[in-house]
């Protein structure tokens, strides 16, 4: 006969066994050594639960574990230790019942798991080229989900984003796994890491992209949907296709550009503007050229003043149309210069500022852009165009010279010039606004060869570009 006295104390639980006739009294003490009461744990990490009992050496012992909350694989076993990968996130609740002799001791054990989430996702190159420009690192946060930030590739290239994760809770362990990120356009290799107390130094965890498009283009968006495996408790490595998805804002969307070559900076030589381009030029540029797999200057050039000529109107701007052509350009790597014909008066033949100056040109006859307005000749007090590659773009009127120097482009636009016939002071107060062809002030001559020296500002562009 016997009678059985069971109870818990602390984290062990204990039965009593009372023997008769022979008196012998059993304790036994069922525990869980490992992992201990609310440790810390990673969804999708494989765990041995340490199942103990005491005294030992009892023969007819029988174990039972089960998943009393979460979800675990395996969810049973009848082993002294339970190893099971966890698949839930949240508390998991396992229960290990021990029975001996028809006596059964239970022991629980409540862990939490945690699934990661991405909160900064920084867009780099080291090898590769990336140009950052508008807002500051990273392009993506948790906090700002937005999409204004974006980065800028060569073609035929790869990304590197530099990448960082959390969760509500620490973990236990420092536990290492495999990240990837799996996209709709590109994907990311995996890189080894390890997530413990989610802090991480500059250049920690850093993953690099299948090749990128061949072509100038853009991604618009390109969506990564972060996942991770957890080394395993024997040293190697699950299969990808167990891999745990990260919760919070996976996919996480990004446009990137792909640029026929490291793009130009601006010149801030003369104080003007900022030392890179607003995303609209990249935007615009590579929506234009998308698909393009060459490396000609004249090409971009040429594509990109088309464009100037059938979106925008010429109202007198020329230095902005010329500024557009020279970002649109840059951002694709290729060098071009804005010339500016200068429009204040100008000495002709070594006079000395009086009689004999000029103060505006006149066109041979012209079609400004948008093309098709008519043609007619006009007097311009100041003008503005590209050189690119040794050629002349004209975007005011759509116009390209192969192999033209800035002098000869402005000896055959401009024909006539106007020439001061009174005191140069009077002439000059008169104003910036060209002379009347019938203005008593002035006398229109033929043009001659240099009677404007071009003014070379190179990459500096003008404000009022966006």
């Amino acid at each position: 006969m016997q009678n059985v006295a069971t109870y818990q104390t602390g984290t062990t639980a204990f039965a009593v066994f009372f023997l008769y006739p022979a008196y012998v009294l059993t304790v036994l003490k069922v525990d869980i050594l490992e992992p201990e009461e609310n440790d810390v744990q990673l969804k999708g990490e494989e765990v041995k639960f340490d199942g103990d009992l005491e005294p030992t050496g009892l023969s007819g012992v029988t174990y039972a574990w089960s998943v009393l909350e979460g979800t675990c694989d395996p969810a049973t076993a009848t082993t002294e230790d339970f190893q099971t990968t966890l698949k839930s996130e949240g508390t998991i609740k396992v229960k290990l019942a021990v029975t001996v002799g028809g006596t059964t001791c239970e022991k629980i054990r409540t862990i939490k798991a945690m699934l990661p989430y991405p909160t900064y996702l920084n867009f780099k190159g080291s090898s590769n080229t990336r140009i950052k420009n508008i807002g500051t690192d990273p392009e993506w946060t948790k906090t700002d989900k937005t999409t204004k930030n974006y980065a800028v590739y060569d073609k035929e290239t790869t990304a590197d984003v530099e990448a960082k994760f959390e969760a509500t809770e620490g973990l236990t362990d420092n536990t290492e796994v495999k990240v990837k990120a799996d996209g709709n356009k590109e994907n990311f290799a995996e890189a080894n890491a390890y997530f413990h107390h989610w802090t991480w130094t500059e250049d920690e965890l850093v993953l690099e992209s299948s090749e990128l498009y061949a072509s100038i283009n853009f991604y618009d968006t390109l969506d990564l949907t972060w996942k991770y495996i957890v080394r395993k408790l024997d040293g190697s490595w699950p299969d990808w296709s167990e891999a745990v998805t990260m919760g919070g804002d996976s996919p996480t969307p990004h446009i990137l550009y792909t640029v026929m070559k490291t793009p130009v900076k601006r010149d801030r030589s003369a104080g003007r503007g900022h030392d890179e381009y607003t995303q609209w030029f990249y935007d615009t540029t590579c929506r234009k050229l998308e698909g393009y797999t060459g490396n000609d200057d004249h090409h971009v050039a040429t594509e990109m003043m088309q464009w100037i000529a059938d979106n925008v109107t010429w109202n007198g701007n020329c230095h902005v149309l010329a500024a557009y052509l020279a970002a649109f350009s840059h951002t694709q790597g290729v060098t071009a210069y804005q010339y500016w014909l200068d429009h204040k008066p100008k000495v002709i033949g070594g006079g000395t500022g009086g009689v004999g100056d000029f103060e505006c040109q006149r066109t041979l006859s012209i079609d400004p852009v948008p093309i098709g307005g008519g043609s007619q000749a006009y007097t311009f007090n100041f003008h503005s165009f590209n050189r690119i590659s040794g050629s002349i773009y004209d975007p005011t009127t759509n116009t390209n010279k192969s192999g033209w120097t800035v002098q000869q482009y402005e000896d055959w636009l401009m024909t006539k010039y106007a020439k001061c016939i009174r005191d140069y002071a009077k002439c000059y107060a008169m104003g910036e606004d060209p002379p009347d062809p019938d203005d008593p002030q002035y006398e229109w001559k033929d043009n001659v060869s240099g009677v404007m020296e071009p003014e070379n500002y190179e990459h500096i562009l003008w404000e009022v570009i966006p």
